[in-house]
């Protein structure tokens, strides 16, 4: 990482690896490096997973970078696709779940910090 008074540069394999509810997740940016703004991460969701819905104070945007990923948010239940983007507003009961026998990976970004 190369941190500048106007810029974060994070080159691959910088990122900071953790396990998260049965996840892989690496963080690209966190709230720490953003004065709390946000963070954002790629997470592995790992093959047939389901979890149970939680809610968290700040919303998140979900990009579906491969796999499919069924979300929960509220009453809703979406199927996404690699390719797809959902926001998700913050006090919100929701889920992510990957139903399928194949990793699905996302970029998640939450506004503002808080998971990491």
């Amino acid at each position: 990482m190369m941190p500048k008074e106007s810029a974060l540069l994070r080159e691959p394999g910088e990122e900071t690896p953790v396990w998260w509810l049965g996840h892989a997740v690496s963080y690209l940016a966190i709230g720490a490096e953003t004065n709390g703004v946000y963070s954002m991460s790629i997470t592995t969701v790992t093959p047939r997973m389901d979890p149970e819905t939680y809610q968290h104070p700040f919303a998140r945007g979900i990009y579906i970078l491969e796999g499919d990923l069924v979300v929960r948010a509220g009453q809703e239940e979406l199927l996404l696709h690699q390719g797809d983007y959902i926001h998700l507003a913050g006090n919100v009961a929701h889920s992510l779940a990957n139903l399928s026998t194949l990793s699905t990976k996302i970029l998640t970004l939450s506004l503002p910090a808080g998971l990491d």
